[in-house]
């Protein structure tokens, strides 16, 4: 048994002793005490995010408004427990990052992601107490806009966070007994034919409409799931010394090869037969020089959004298509060749609840030649290539 659960129950029964002591000296008889009042508490979190999955699938599915979705559903460490209690993080992103037509959309979601974070008090919730409202989680000077939020669970708040860029988070935060529900959400929106990953009042709304909608279903459905006990309202709960062993492979994501290109399929879209490799896990490359400068092809396990939109291009990025496949076509400034590029939604595998994989074809022509002259060299070579590219989502 922990040190510190032993220390706890001790103190707790040095209370219920000194109390008792203190009604016999007293010479009074005794009244009935809160200290023999029995509470009923969730004993239990499940084990895994799979189990949890089914308790907001609706309000997920509205939140993600008919993006792409991860075949998995909510993904996350097995449940984890301290001497305070348990918990359990689950994570859920919905995103399209290539749009269909010619342009960039104006107004719409590009990327809505969610974590929900589940915690079951070691410590029993007493009713008949007063107690405080819910506070928002970090420094107060990082909240925007808390409010309560009626009708949810017994107690409920939320709140507004910004990241470190600039990207606004929603928060909720919902108490049922000794059972905590935390929502963030999060996001990206198109916007005047770029994209805006940092705020917005219509952002702002959606992330939490979103996360009050999460929260509300969660503290509908997930309590008549997990097993309940009933224990004295001073009593700690016990918390199991060993958690169910379960294994979880946490592969690392290898991004595909570049140079499978190389031999009859370079030949073909137009490169010529040598190239040089670049080896690597999560980011793979394949050079081949030419006679106006160099043809780079390049894999990474990174997720879309951060890899093309969140760079320093030049000039807005733009969908091309080749026969039904859509790239991104993005420029890049460089002091010594201009570049184009066109980028390929590729997911090789899933991170922190998110496809990742993206695969670069990139024209670099010498200082001299303008950018647009690197996208004309680029477009027949990657209509060549694109037919051998990994699949999208």
């Amino acid at each position: 048994m922990d040190v510190w659960y032993q220390f706890e129950m001790r103190w707790w029964r040095g209370i219920v002793v000194s109390v008792g002591v203190g009604v016999v000296l007293s010479g009074c008889s005794p009244r009935p005490s809160t200290l023999d009042k029995q509470v009923e508490v969730f004993a239990d979190l499940p084990l895994t995010c799979a189990e949890i999955d089914p308790a907001a699938t609706g309000a997920l599915r509205l939140f993600g408004r008919g993006l792409s979705r991860h075949a998995e559903g909510l993904t996350g460490e097995p449940r984890s427990h301290d001497r305070l209690g348990q918990s359990l993080r689950c994570l859920q992103t919905f995103e399209d990052p290539i749009p269909e037509g010619a342009d960039l959309p104006t107004t719409g979601a590009m990327r809505r992601s969610v974590v929900i974070e589940v915690q079951r008090s070691t410590f029993p919730h007493r009713p008949w107490e007063t107690t405080t409202t819910i506070a928002p989680d970090g420094r107060s000077s990082d909240v925007i806009d808390r409010a309560q939020l009626p009708g949810v669970g017994q107690d409920s708040t939320t709140w507004f966070t910004r990241g470190r860029e600039g990207d606004m988070s929603a928060h909720t935060k919902t108490r049922i007994d000794n059972l905590t529900i935390g929502i963030t959400t999060s996001g990206a929106d198109w916007h005047d034919s770029s994209l805006t990953a940092r705020d917005s009042p219509e952002l702002r709304a959606d992330l939490r409409t979103g996360a009050d909608a999460i929260a509300r279903e969660m503290a509908a459905t997930l309590p008549a799931r997990l097993p309940r006990v009933t224990t004295g309202a001073f009593e700690l709960l016990p918390t199991p010394a060993v958690e169910p062993t379960l294994r979880v492979s946490t592969p690392t994501i290898t991004a595909w090869d570049p140079c499978a290109l190389a031999g009859p399929i370079a030949v073909g879209a137009g490169l010529p037969g040598d190239r040089t490799d670049v080896a690597g896990i999560e980011t793979r490359g394949c050079f081949w020089s030419t006679s106006w400068g160099f043809v780079q092809v390049r894999s990474r396990a990174m997720d879309f959004e951060q890899s093309i939109y969140r760079s320093e291009y030049s000039g807005a990025p733009k969908p091309v298509t080749f026969a039904t496949r859509t790239a991104i076509q993005v420029e890049y400034p460089s002091d010594s060749h201009e570049r184009c590029t066109h980028a390929f939604d590729t997911p090789f595998g899933t991170t922190e609840g998110r496809l990742v994989g993206v695969v670069t074809i990139e024209a670099h022509v010498v200082r001299g030649a303008s950018r647009q002259r690197a996208c004309d060299l680029l477009t027949p070579l990657s209509a060549g290539l694109t037919p051998h590219l990994p699949s999208s989502r």
